[in-house]
């Protein structure tokens, strides 16, 4: 396999290299409009750099090499495919750009906005827009803000004085609702999280996906985090770091299947993410 032009971060591993190489080949193969926008590749052979989606005719794999942009395939001697205009914004991606204008205004919203104003917002109809943003996402609007939700009592249990104080700066109104949904949200108590996890017992596992590298880090009453970043090391190091009063366990066969679940959900967003943790 020819990785040498794949474009990865300055201290990827070769085997990692590999891997995304190998996930965005398969992308390719697949024509796979959910790759739009992630990362283009060109052929030796034309001279042509595509989309991942491009309904053009496939290239042998030994022609092919990939770069985060057409600009910087461009920059390299190739020329844009004149069927899926790699260096134009696709349907895709112009739908995106809308779901992550409603994403930023639901995460800069101090209260929930409601499925008709973010539609409004959009200049879609609710359910279009609805459908529109779990495509993207996976998630709801609705989970969506719960996720919003997750990730601020996350930061505020790190730096509150307090775990009342916590509540209250993640935008709960009671703390009767917010200690009923804190498992949920945190996978652990607040006042374990609070305490860099003690007395948990975290599984985790890394995988490739079209973001990058994802991290799924579990206990057994739920998610503690999914995070993306380029660096597997970086990854671990970061739970590990937040978690620092945690057990860490190996991932066993069950929960590799749980995380191919979780990636799958990622990739391809389809119904309702139910894992049984």
């Amino acid at each position: 396999m020819d990785i040498e032009r794949v474009a990865t971060p300055p201290n990827a591993a070769p085997l990692e290299a590999a891997q995304l190489a190998e996930q965005r080949w398969q992308a390719v193969v697949r024509r796979d409009p959910q790759a739009d926008g992630t990362f283009v590749y060109a052929v030796r052979t034309t001279g042509v750099v595509c989309r991942p989606s491009c309904p053009s005719r496939a290239a042998k794999r030994q022609n092919v090499e990939f770069f985060e942009s057409a600009d910087l395939a461009v920059a390299a001697g190739y020329r844009p495919c004149q069927r899926c205009r790699p260096d134009a914004l696709s349907p895709q991606q112009r739908w995106s750009e809308r779901v992550l204008q409603a994403c930023r205004a639901i995460e800069q919203s101090g209260s929930s906005l409601t499925l008709d104003q973010l539609a409004q917002r959009a200049g879609m109809s609710a359910h279009h827009f609805q459908r529109r943003f779990k495509a993207v996402t996976g998630l709801s609007p609705k989970a969506f803000h719960k996720a919003v939700q997750a990730g601020r009592v996350s930061a505020s249990l790190q730096s509150a004085q307090s775990v009342t104080e916590a509540i209250y700066d993640a935008g709960f109104n009671s703390a009767g609702r917010f200690y009923e949904e804190a498992p949920a949200l945190l996978g652990m108590s607040p006042g374990s999280y609070r305490k860099g996890g003690a007395g948990e017992h975290i599984r985790y596992a890394v995988e490739p996906c079209t973001l990058g590298w994802v991290i799924v880090a579990a206990t057994r009453k739920g998610i503690c985090a999914i995070e993306f970043d380029e660096s597997t090391q970086a990854l671990e190091a970061r739970i590990r770091a937040r978690f620092q009063q945690a057990q860490f366990e190996p991932a066993d066969a069950e929960f590799q299947q749980w995380i191919a679940q979780v990636l799958r959900y990622i990739e391809q967003p389809r119904g309702v993410l139910d894992l049984p943790l």
